[in-house]
């Protein structure tokens, strides 16, 4: 059983839409009941969730199938991250990536309730590369031909790219250019991170601007950023640890 799949690889193309597509794009299965009989035949699903941006994968036990829900038994690190989590993702192959709406139903006996099973069109589960959520009050700068944007939160970011939360969108569209630049806290150093960019995604969400972008980075940033992020990696997973 993998229980952190770091490596998170998937034998897709390699393109970069993979890894910040909006993952709300999905279209529901018009007969959850026809969904629900083809899971009977089984009697383990192989489901992901993510804490941070970590993928937590093994196999859960199919204990009952419903007409439209599904109730199954989770592994012990899998119900620790459950509760930091709403949705489940797993694979069928007649259908493809799959998302679902997780409730938790017996704590101590790591049964958990999935329903609203829906095709997610651009699945984590694709992922080619990792990816982790910023450390909190991570410094960072946008340029873009105006003033500096305000109010920006670094969400989370991979070796090509960053997700940004922003209160107004400014004249940022996609395919917009841009000047980035970081303040990174390595464990022991503090290093100035900076990069062209491009707009690659603009979301607009319930509480702010969702702006995924594009890195244009040297050797030396490549490098820099490659560090912070294996760092946070290990952090996450002595978090994920604690939690169990």
């Amino acid at each position: 059983m993998r229980v952190y799949d770091l490596a998170d690889m998937q034998s897709e193309s390699l393109t970069l839409r993979t890894d910040f597509e909006n993952i709300e794009i999905i279209q529901t299965l018009p007969y959850q009941q026809k969904f629900t009989k083809i899971l009977q035949q089984l009697a383990t699903l192989h489901t992901s969730l993510y804490y941070k941006n970590i993928p937590v994968s093994s196999d859960a036990e199919i204990v009952h199938v419903y007409d439209d829900n599904i109730l199954l038994k989770l592994s012990k690190a899998q119900m620790a991250v459950a509760k930091h989590n709403s949705h489940i993702f797993f694979h069928i192959s007649s259908f493809g990536n799959v998302k679902a709406s997780l409730k938790i139903i017996d704590l101590e006996k790591h049964l958990v309730k999935i329903d609203k099973f829906t095709v997610d069109k651009f699945s984590p589960l694709q992922r080619q590369k990792i990816r982790v959520d910023a450390k909190e009050n991570t410094h960072i700068d946008v340029i873009s031909g105006e003033p500096l944007y305000k109010g920006m939160v670094l969400l989370d970011l991979n070796e090509d790219a960053i997700a940004l939360a922003m209160p107004r969108r400014g004249n940022l569209q996609e395919g917009s250019f841009v000047s980035v630049a970081m303040t990174l806290y390595l464990q022991d150093e503090v290093q100035e991170f900076h990069s062209n960019a491009t707009v690659y995604r603009v979301e607009k969400t319930k509480d702010f601007y969702k702006i995924v972008m594009m890195f244009q980075v040297d050797t030396e940033n490549f490098k820099l950023l490659n560090k912070y992020i294996a760092m946070r990696q290990m952090q996450i997973i002595q978090e994920l640890k604690s939690l169990y």
